[in-house]
């Protein structure tokens, strides 16, 4: 039941088939649905709403609405987490401020650190080689979809550089910028509607 090893917590509201069901000292946490908030124990101010929408033992300030939104968070390092939408940032485990509002946005990324995602399958392939990689920006429609080491890119734009996949520091404004080139090129700018759409391997280029 919820809230079920509650001890001396102070002001949750919990609600659903084993919401909260570990919360003992933990205090100010809204957590609303089945499994929702199953791993918080003392964390606090933390917003879990939707079946299995998580924050981490000792999270504090996570945000996660709909259904599996957060489900791997177990690392205070995620503080300050934001994830709205199915299964946004569902894999990310100690990944730091990180904002994933969409469909699957961001629903890869386990330890990247400080990406945007806004928009369906918004980054969602995202997984840096490096912890604590990242630094993307990705707001629109499949923006940035199938980037998946891609770090401090900037992706405006319905499925603007949706298949740069590993290229870093790239830059796409506009409809279908970098859409169809399986981009693995460093430091090019492209915008405008299909700018840079068959880019490849270049790298500096300003389209």
């Amino acid at each position: 039941s919820a809230g079920d090893r509650l001890t001396s917590g102070k002001h949750n509201t919990l609600m659903g088939h084993n919401a909260g069901d570990i919360i003992n000292t933990g205090n100010y946490n809204t957590v609303i649905g089945t499994g929702a908030g199953i791993n918080i124990e003392d964390g606090q101010y933390n917003v879990c709403i939707g079946g299995f929408a998580q924050a981490g033992s000792s999270s504090q300030f996570v945000i996660s609405i709909g259904y599996a939104a957060g489900e791997s968070i177990n690392s205070a390092n995620a503080n300050g987490t934001i994830a709205i939408g199915y299964s946004a940032l569902n894999a990310n485990t100690s990944g730091r401020y990180n904002t994933a509002v969409g469909y699957q946005a961001l629903k890869t990324n386990v330890d990247g650190n400080k990406n945007t995602a806004i928009g369906y399958q918004a980054l969602t392939t995202f997984e840096p080689t490096t912890d604590g990689a990242g630094h993307n920006t990705a707001v629109g429609y499949l923006a940035g979809k199938e980037a998946t080491t891609a770090s401090g890119s900037v992706f405006i734009g319905e499925a603007a550089g949706r298949d740069v996949t590993t290229g870093n520091y790239n830059i796409a404004i506009g409809l279908n910028a970098m859409y169809d080139g399986t981009c693995t090129g460093d430091h090019n700018i492209a915008i405008g509607v299909h700018a840079g759409d068959a880019l490849t391997s270049g790298i500096g280029n300003v389209l």
